[in-house]
């Protein structure tokens, strides 16, 4: 790839952002961001596989979500890898890539129970349903990007494994549970029922749609004080 590096212009709590150019595209779709582990942090660069993994999978549960025929369509950016050579710096051989995206980026909730402080209704209930179509093995996280095109996700496992250090298995899983409320969109798409509320403006049902179902199979601990 003949590729243009600029600086830093943002960071994470495990990577920096740089802009690039990928000058073998047409203008107009050059721009790009790479991003590189922070070296402080003295994580594997095969955390980066980690990552392609799990944009594909959530890429895949978002194909099943938009099949219930939601208000609004999610989808994940499709990122790649760039593997550099030994002049690079140790820390930038492995550099992952995505599309830029234009427009006002948001982060929607994280992998500690963050929710946003406006609350959209499709990206909560995208990491409920997450949980359900995956029979509560598999939670899709830190769902962030421009409107609902997102990138970066993480997910949590019910038995803690794969997926790096953002994994923090149930403990993750019951994080989110403990601040989400079911919205129109988890109701429309029959997610089991979690302290339902029909909030005034946001996204809003269809005409028709069923309520959500009564039962939730996933019972985090201090369940109670949550309720």
């Amino acid at each position: 790839i003949n590729a243009e590096y600029m600086g830093v212009f943002a960071e994470g709590n495990m990577r920096y952002a740089f802009k690039m150019l990928d000058l073998s595209r047409p203008i107009g779709s050059r721009a790009h961001v790479a991003k590189v582990i922070k070296p402080e942090l003295g994580v594997d660069q095969s955390q980066f596989w980690n990552d392609l993994e799990m944009h594909a999978i959530s890429g895949s549960i978002a194909d099943a979500f938009n099949a219930h025929n939601p208000p609004k369509r999610v989808s994940f950016l499709e990122p790649f890898l760039i593997i550099r050579g030994s002049q690079a710096p140790k820390h930038q051989r492995i550099v992952f890539v995505e599309r830029f995206m234009h427009g006002q980026f948001q982060k929607y909730n994280n992998n500690d129970g963050y929710v946003s402080p406006d609350d959209r209704n499709t990206p909560q209930a995208y990491t409920h349903f997450s949980f359900e179509h995956t029979n509560g093995k598999m939670m899709v996280v830190d769902i962030q990007g421009v409107g609902d095109q997102y990138t970066d996700p993480q997910i949590h496992t019910q038995d803690g494994k794969q997926f790096g250090p953002g994994n923090w298995g149930p403990s993750g899983i019951a994080k989110f549970f403990a601040t989400h409320v079911c919205n129109p969109v988890c109701q429309q798409l029959r997610l089991p029922l979690h302290r339902p509320i029909l909030k005034d403006g946001g996204t809003v049902l269809r005409p028709a749609s069923p309520s959500c179902m009564p039962n939730h199979r996933f019972r985090p601990p201090n369940w109670d004080a949550h309720m």
